[in-house]
């Protein structure tokens, strides 16, 4: 049985706590350690799996894949965390007032470019959450023409990643800021071409 490791520090004294965890299904191992194959350096002591080509390759169903991989909200949040520190670097010039999201708590900042008929979206935050975010909503949304990006249902993939049951509701009006400023830029895409 494996068992999970928790570290709490109380007036400088760490405490660890060990746990029984229930077993994942054969199939949720071995998709795991395929993911690991590409996995940078873990994060707490995690296996995270992701590379930055990963972050806006990744279709709906693959996401959802991966999520359902875990076994809690703490290892959602990590991948979450991890999905954002791989994001591609986004260019000190483009963090300006006009590229500002506006609805977020936390700054977000995101910018497109039309090539080919698809609307290329790079984003990024102060905040590592919300980083995760921009990630989650770049791979559902990035590389996507005008019509596919009008198609994508957010509300029905925001409930199956569970996000509406975790988020605060500070964090689940910015994530919609931030749909609203891709759907925009997904019309500006259909205008021009």
């Amino acid at each position: 049985m494996r068992m999970r490791e928790r570290v709490e520090g109380v007036g400088g004294v760490r405490v660890v706590m060990r746990a029984p965890v229930a077993s994942v299904p054969d199939r949720h191992n071995r998709r795991r350690q395929a993911l690991c194959a590409d996995s940078v350096a873990p994060l707490r002591g995690r296996a995270e799996w992701i590379n930055s080509t990963e972050v806006v390759n990744v279709d709906t169903e693959e996401l959802l894949e991966r999520f359902s991989l875990f076994d809690d909200w703490e290892e959602r949040y990590a991948y979450i965390i991890q999905m954002g520190r791989k994001l591609p670097d986004f260019p000190e010039e483009a963090r300006t007032e006009a590229n500002k999201v506006r609805g977020c708590v936390s700054q977000v900042w995101m910018v497109s470019a039309v090539n080919e008929g698809r609307i290329h979206l790079q984003g990024d935050s102060d905040a590592f959450i919300v980083k995760g975010l921009v990630a989650i909503l770049l791979a559902l949304y990035s590389e996507k023409t005008p019509e596919e990006i009008a198609a994508v249902d957010i509300d029905k993939v925001f409930g199956e990643l569970g996000l509406g049951e975790h988020l605060t509701p500070n964090r689940r009006n910015g994530f919609f800021s931030m749909v609203q400023r891709i759907r925009s830029f997904g019309l500006l895409g259909s205008a021009a071409n």
